[in-house]
């Protein structure tokens, strides 16, 4: 309609048009709601007590080390778009694209990163701020020519080895990082740089050798204080309490740091890691636990005691069913069968961990591990790969969140892919090669320990979540 002017009326168009505005603005502020929301639910660590359901700030979007708000891959069907993943009746599969369906554009990531495959946006980032874990692959040997340099800047250190354990290996250098050290024997002389004492069962019935000016003395261990069975844990006068200048042990505030095992990030490539969802849908019993020590000071025979009334719990070894530990039958089945494994240490002592929780970050072994002992774990390991029982108040506690996790199959595959980008490597076996690179590369002062407050005092405490 036109008026008089020939100009076009506007009575009936603006009313229209500011409903149709309107409605825009409120489906734009919606959307955003939604994706705050989805966001920080992506915020939580799934080891915590505050988010044990959600995918934690591991999972980040590509170059910003923000947290990926595509947690879980586009609805195909049904209900499966579904935010919260309530409706338990609908499990959306997640896994590989099928090969028909062309992959988005992906843009570059850098070190310590790689793309999940349940979501062709998310990336799972490499938690590296600690000394157990390395980001960049496990470290490089070092050339020719800085070997070379190495043994120019210092005569080669000379180690004598004057009580070892019998599980320890031999005293070698040749294929280590740093290799400009000796093992001069059993019987150190006046040249001799470090001499190195074991310390399980060490008392005063072991006789000390001469000490020589400017020596170092070497302290070594990797028992808890509850099984070191050494006279200086209780006797400050023993005759060796005060003679170390150097600790080697699991310990992190060791002057060699040597623990069980170190994780490298060493993603598997797109196209050979298998499909987590079927993985974690084959899955028909809970929780495997193989253990030969059925009485400890962690008391957690007792723990799995009380667990085994809340979830299914088998147990294996010499506390529960026999099961050979090369190629058994229950060997086999753990990968397959058990969702969870429960690497429990024997002891709640500070920093003690042992190979119990490192072989489950083996390449197939397809089980997340529930921790239990002195570590504070969440400040150590990488996120959403473990759960920690120290966060929760009891065994029912812990064993309720392990049957909700683990019912959610998409969330516990989304964890199984995070863990098995980490492998194993090192652990005692690297013990004279880290000595050798300490003593090349860090100034070892002249200082002496006091090993009863060390490594005994305060150092194990009782466990206060069994009642």
């Amino acid at each position: 309609m036109t008026d008089s002017s020939g100009k076009v009326e506007s009575t009936g168009w603006l009313p229209r048009k500011k409903v149709i505005l309107t409605a825009l603005l409120l489906v734009t502020v919606s959307g955003v709601l939604v994706l705050s929301t989805y966001t920080d639910l992506g915020r939580v660590s799934i080891a915590t007590s505050s988010g044990r359901k959600w995918v934690s700030k591991m999972l980040a979007s590509p170059g910003q080390g923000v947290v990926s708000t595509q947690l879980y891959p586009a609805a195909t069907e049904g209900n499966c778009s579904d935010i919260n993943r309530t409706v338990a009746s609908r499990v959306c599969p997640v896994g590989k694209p099928q090969p028909s369906q062309a992959l988005p554009q992906r843009s570059p990531l850098g070190p310590g990163q790689t793309y999940a495959s349940f979501d062709n946006a998310t990336v799972i980032q490499c938690s590296g701020d600690s000394p157990f874990v390395f980001c960049g692959g496990r470290p490089a040997m070092r050339t020719p020519a800085e070997k070379v340099a190495d043994a120019a800047r210092h005569r080669p250190w000379k180690i004598a080895d004057v009580r070892r354990a019998k599980w320890q290996a031999e005293t070698r250098f040749d294929n280590c990082r740093y290799s400009n050290c000796v093992n001069v024997g059993n019987r150190p002389g006046p040249d001799t740089d470090v001499v190195h004492v074991y310390g399980v069962g060490l008392n005063g019935g072991f006789p000390r050798p001469v000490r020589h000016p400017n020596q170092m003395w070497l302290y070594s261990v990797w028992e808890s204080p509850h099984h070191t069975h050494a006279d200086f844990l209780s006797n400050e006068r023993s005759p060796w309490n005060s003679v170390f200048n150097l600790t080697m042990s699991y310990r992190v505030d060791s002057d060699v740091f040597v623990p069980y095992g170190f994780l490298a990030f060493e993603p598997t490539p797109m196209e050979k890691r298998p499909n987590y969802y079927e993985i974690a849908k084959g899955k028909t019993r809970s929780v495997a636990w193989f253990v030969s020590n059925c009485r400890t000071p962690s008391k957690r025979q007792d723990y799995v005691r009380q667990l085994k009334k809340y979830i299914d719990v088998d147990v294996y070894g010499a506390c529960g069913t026999p099961c050979a530990k090369v190629n058994g039958k229950c060997t086999k089945e753990l990968p397959t069968t058990y969702k969870f494994y429960l690497s429990f240490e024997n002891s709640v002592c500070t920093d003690y961990i042992s190979e119990k929780l490192y072989k489950i970050y083996t390449p197939g072994m397809h089980v997340i591990p529930v921790t239990r002992g002195g570590t504070a774990y969440a400040r150590y390991f990488p996120e959403n790969t473990f759960i920690d029982a120290a966060e929760f108040a009891s065994p029912r506690q812990l064993a309720d969140h392990l049957k909700s996790l683990g019912s959610d199959l998409q969330l516990y595959s989304q964890m199984l892919e995070v863990k098995d980008q980490y492998r194993w490597f090192g652990g005692l076996g690297s013990m004279w090669c880290n000595l050798c690179e300490v003593l090349n590369t860090k100034h070892v002062g002249q200082k002496t320990y006091n090993m009863k407050k060390w490594f005994g005092d305060g150092h194990c405490k009782q466990p206060r979540d069994i009642g």
